[in-house]
């Protein structure tokens, strides 16, 4: 029977290295020498009670786990080609709703607040729930309703309208 300390070093071992993660823990180590130097610079090492010790004391553990951890991160193996970290940052959900809120402020001026605005919460909740387009549409008329209500009813907010309803 295998301990938990044997199935963790052997799920370790079999990790690979993610995509940016050399970066940061390279980032980490320097700014753990950077607290380090500032703890130091309050009042040296003058004696055990000075008032640097502490943080002179803290940020010495913290340049020793950074080096552990920059070890441990620079000898697994590196990530797959396929992975990148631009990739990891930038999810295709991400993506899409970029593009969808640019769309959305191009045709907000041509459309006006509240189409431009229900299409893109039409659109929005149609990709992201995908339960159907009459799900889509009363949510997205209700959240509508709402932000109507609440912005131009309630606080007197002039909502931007369009050249079309000019």
């Amino acid at each position: 029977m295998e301990t938990r300390t044997q199935t963790d070093h052997r799920e370790a071992s079999a990790r690979t290295r993610k995509p940016g993660e050399h970066l940061f823990v390279a980032l980490l180590l320097l700014v753990s020498i950077l607290a380090f130097f500032l703890s130091y610079g309050i009042s040296g090492f003058a004696s055990i009670s000075a008032p640097g010790t502490l943080p002179l004391l803290a940020s010495s553990v913290l340049v020793a786990s950074a080096l552990t951890i920059n070890r441990e991160v620079w000898s697994l193996p590196s990530p797959p080609p396929d992975q990148s970290f631009a990739h990891m940052l930038t999810p295709t959900v991400l993506i899409n709703f970029f593009a969808l809120g640019l769309i959305y402020i191009a045709i907000l001026t041509l459309l006006g607040f509240i189409p431009a605005t229900f299409t893109y919460l039409f659109v929005a909740t149609l990709y992201l729930h995908r339960q159907g387009w009459l799900l889509a549409f009363f949510v997205s008329l209700n959240s509508l309703a709402i932000i109507y209500i609440v912005f131009r009813l309630i606080f007197k907010v002039i909502l931007p309208e369009g050249l079309l309803e000019s």
